[in-house]
C-alpha cells in the first residue's frame, strides 16, 4: 500500500510538471502575440477641430429670490444748525387757540440688506456639434471660467409709515393776529418712526455672461507611451482608454467604467489578451484527474486526464480491466495493454507478461527422526469383556 501511495504522489507531481510546462509555453506565446498586436497599434493623430456650434438661446429668468431680512433701524441724523433769529415781530393780538402741529418727518432710514440672488436661469440649448476629430486620450480639465457679473439690484421698498406725532407745546395766550413774521428757527426733529415692512423684491437681474472657455489640455500621448496599470480596483471607475493587467491577461476600458460586479464586459472593459487567472487540479483516484481553468474574461474550462499508471488489481477475475492494470494469473504477473475482459495469455495484444512464474524448487533432504511419543494407556483384559466391550 505504501508503494502505491508513493507511486500516486509521483504521478501527481508528473501531472503538475506537465501542466506547468504547457502553461509556460502558452504564456510565452500569449506574450509574443501581445507584443505583435501592441506594435501594430497606429500612432494617433490630432484631428482637426470641428466648426463652432451656434450660441444657445438665453435661458428664462429665474424665479424671484426670497425676501431679505428687515434692515436695522437707522441711527438718528445729526441735528441741523440753528438758523439766525429773525427780527422780533410786533406783538399781535391774541389769536385763536393754537392747533397741534405735527413735527417734520424724520430722516429716512438706511436701506435694508439686499435680498438673495434669484435662482440661475436654465442653460440655453447646445449648438449643433461639429464632426468629431480622431479621439485622443482625455486632456486635463481646463481652469474654471470667471463668474458672470451680478444682476442689477431690485427696486427699493416703499417708505415706512410716518412716526408718531410729537407732544403738543404749551398753549400760548391768544393774541391779535399780527403780520406774518419772518421764518422762525427750525424746530427739533421729531422721533424717528419705525421702519416700514420690507418692500417686495424687484425683478431678477439679467444673467451674467458666460465665463471664458478653459485652456486646451495637453496633447495626447503616443500609443507607445501608454502606461499599463499593474492591477485594477474592482470597486472604482476608470477613464476611457485605460490599460491594465488583470487575471493573467491585458484589458482596456472602452468608456468610463463601472465597478466590476458580474463581468468585465458589462462594466465597460475589453479583454485585449486572454490569460489564465487560476488552474486547479483535482485527483479523482490514483489514475484520473480533472484540470479546471479560469481565464481573464471569466470563462471557465475543464479537462479530464487519465494516466495509464500501473495499479495492482489482485488475482485475475472476469471483470473489466483498463490499460495499466496488473494482475496475478497462473503464478505470473501480467500488465494490461488495452481495455479488456480476457484472460492473460489468451489474446496476445491484451496482456503483456511482466514477471514469469518461477520453476519448482528441488526436493529437500530427508528430515531427522522425530522424538518417541508417550506410552499409550493400558489395554483391557479381553477375557472380562463381551463383544460390545462391557464386562461380564
Amino acid at each position: 500500500m505504501k508503494n502505491i501511495e508513493d507511486l500516486a504522489d509521483k504521478i501527481f507531481l508528473a501531472v503538475k510538471s506537465y501542466v506547468n510546462s504547457a502553461l509556460r509555453a502558452a504564456h510565452e506565446q500569449t506574450a509574443t502575440d501581445f507584443q505583435t498586436k501592441f506594435s501594430s497599434i497606429p500612432t494617433p493623430r490630432d484631428g482637426a477641430d470641428g466648426p463652432r456650434g451656434s450660441p444657445g438661446q438665453d435661458g428664462k429668468h429665474g424665479s424671484p429670490g426670497k425676501d431679505g431680512t428687515p434692515g436695522r433701524d437707522g441711527k438718528d441724523g445729526a441735528s441741523g444748525l440753528r438758523g439766525e433769529p429773525g427780527p422780533e415781530g410786533k406783538p399781535g393780538k391774541d389769536g385763536s387757540p393754537g392747533v397741534s402741529v405735527r413735527g417734520p418727518q424724520g430722516d429716512r432710514g438706511d436701506n435694508g440688506a439686499s435680498g438673495k440672488d434669484g435662482a440661475h436661469g436654465r442653460d440655453g440649448k447646445d449648438g449643433a456639434g461639429g464632426k468629431d476629430g480622431a479621439v485622443g486620450p482625455p486632456g486635463k480639465e481646463g481652469a474654471v471660467g470667471a463668474s458672470g457679473k451680478d444682476g442689477a439690484h431690485g427696486r427699493d421698498g416703499k417708505d415706512g409709515a410716518p412716526g408718531p406725532a410729537g407732544k403738543d407745546g404749551a398753549q400760548g395766550p391768544i393774541g391779535v393776529s399780527g403780520a406774518r413774521g419772518d421764518k422762525g428757527d427750525r424746530g427739533d426733529s421729531g422721533v424717528i418712526g419705525k421702519s416700514g415692512a420690507p418692500g417686495a423684491n424687484g425683478e431678477s437681474g439679467v444673467d451674467g455672461r458666460d465665463g471664458r472657455d478653459g485652456k486646451d489640455g495637453p496633447p495626447g500621448r503616443d500609443a507607445l507611451q501608454i502606461d499599463v496599470l499593474p492591477a485594477i480596483d474592482m470597486s472604482r471607475s476608470y477613464a476611457r482608454g485605460t490599460y491594465a493587467s488583470h487575471g493573467g491577461g491585458l484589458i482596456r476600458s472602452l468608456r468610463l467604467t463601472d465597478p466590476v460586479v458580474d463581468s468585465l464586459e458589462l462594466a465597460g472593459w475589453q479583454v485585449v489578451i486572454e490569460g489564465v487567472q487560476r488552474i486547479d487540479v483535482e485527483a479523482i483516484d490514483h489514475r484520473n484527474f480533472v484540470v479546471r481553468s479560469l481565464l481573464t474574461s471569466g470563462k471557465r474550462g475543464e479537462v479530464k486526464i487519465s494516466l495509464p499508471v500501473m495499479l495492482y488489481r489482485g488475482v485475475w477475475a472476469d471483470i473489466e480491466f483498463e490499460r495499466g492494470d496488473t494482475v496475478t494469473w497462473d503464478g505470473s504477473l501480467w500488465h494490461c495493454e488495452t481495455p479488456t475482459r480476457s484472460k492473460p495469455g489468451i489474446v496476445a495484444k491484451d496482456w503483456k507478461l511482466c514477471t514469469k512464474r518461477g520453476n519448482n524448487g528441488k526436493d529437500g533432504n530427508n528430515g531427522r527422526d522425530g522424538i518417541n511419543g508417550k506410552d499409550g494407556a493400558n489395554g483391557r483384559d479381553l477375557t472380562q469383556m463381551n463383544f460390545d466391550g462391557k464386562k461380564y
